[in-house]
């Protein structure tokens, strides 16, 4: 049976929530596999953010990228938002905390909550 999490994202061009469906492929091995839109008072009322994956992370075959702006990449924030990014700029901004600066380094947990 495979686990299946949603995590809270941001658009990182629109500062718009969504939620990213993660599929565990292999142990510790986390995909990205759908992604929707999602209101704030959606989010709070399920507990999105209730549980901490650990692992690594990537995208499935057939994502279809974030709901507003259509990137089909995301980086973690040492806050801890999820944000979706254009695989291109090294220079960001979090639209969660207003930090920017360069990316570096991989993921190694997200906040999430079941499905199902």
């Amino acid at each position: 049976m495979k686990s299946v999490f949603v995590v809270p994202a941001r658009c990182g061009h629109h500062n718009r929530l969504f939620g990213l469906r993660m599929e565990e492929r292999e142990p510790g091995n986390w995909d990205a596999t759908w992604a929707f839109q999602l209101r704030e008072d959606v989010a709070k009322r399920e507990g999105y953010e209730a549980r901490t994956l650990e692992g690594s992370f990537g995208c499935a075959p057939g994502y279809p990228g974030c709901p507003y702006c259509e990137a089909e990449s995301m980086y973690v924030c040492g806050c801890g938002a999820v944000v979706c990014w254009n695989a291109v700029d090294r220079v960001v901004t979090c639209p969660s905390c207003g930090w920017k600066g360069e990316l570096g380094g991989a993921a190694t947990s997200v906040l999430a909550k079941g499905d199902g």
